[in-house]
């Protein structure tokens, strides 16, 4: 524990430090996600809420709460019940269709729209994660959410060009090595793929690699809102 102070300290404030933090104590945090099964949620799901949660407990964390990785567990485990809860009450409010001798149309009509709401109130909060979780691969690369609007084109054609060499770097099993090992897009290879100038590739950079990541990651509810692009033009 006297060890892992010092970067619970640094890592409040240093997100590289975060990252490569959560990345150490993954095989705990996986570990926690098992122990408290939510069976009505993927492992998958469950796992991006607890990396959300030991993130969280990062930077809240203080020495009178005893020990970070306790603190931690009990974080985990107190929200993984509160899931099941509301998974549970999800599931005994929806009324089946030809269920006619035990509900009311009102009855059906009320537990329609509560299921509405529930699924909406579930997507905002999916995709406040995935944009948490995105935050901290963008951080490596030294761009964060504020940055966007500015790097983001402003031409609809330019900002297609952008998805198109995104994807390309993800398709290209070389590029995505590259590119996930030196932090850097390859400009040359895309100005040759496209027939286009370095210099473009390099004005939109930082756009560029945000796409890339966001292809690369699980973030199905940020990936809807992405340009359409073309890995071969």
């Amino acid at each position: 524990m006297n060890d892992l102070l010092p970067r619970l300290r640094q890592a409040k404030t240093n997100n590289s430090e975060l990252n490569q933090l959560i990345r150490d104590y993954m095989p705990f945090i996986k570990k926690e996600v098992v122990r408290t099964p939510v069976f009505q949620m993927d492992f998958d799901d469950r796992l991006s809420i607890a990396m959300l949660i030991f993130m969280n407990c990062v930077r809240q964390y203080d020495e009178s709460m005893g020990g970070f990785l306790p603190f931690v567990a009990t974080c985990i485990r107190n929200r993984m019940i509160d899931e099941g809860k509301k998974l549970s009450r999800y599931h005994q409010k929806v009324i089946p269709l030809n269920d006619k001798d035990d509900s009311s149309t009102a009855d059906f009509i009320e537990a329609t729209a509560s299921t509405f709401t529930y699924e909406r109130e579930q997507e905002r909060l999916s995709l406040s994660e995935e944009i948490d979780l995105l935050s901290l691969a963008m951080a490596d690369f030294d761009i964060t959410f504020d940055q966007l609007s500015d790097i983001c084109p402003k031409q609809k054609r330019s900002r297609n060009q952008c998805a198109s060499f995104a994807q390309a770097i993800v398709a290209d099993a070389t590029l995505k090595e590259g590119f996930l090992r030196t932090q850097r897009i390859p400009q040359a290879e895309l100005s040759k793929r496209f027939k286009c100038s370095e210099k473009t590739v390099e004005k939109h950079r930082r756009y560029i690699v945000t796409i890339t990541l966001i292809l690369l990651g699980d973030y199905p509810g940020i990936q809807a809102f992405l340009p359409k692009g073309d890995p071969e033009k």
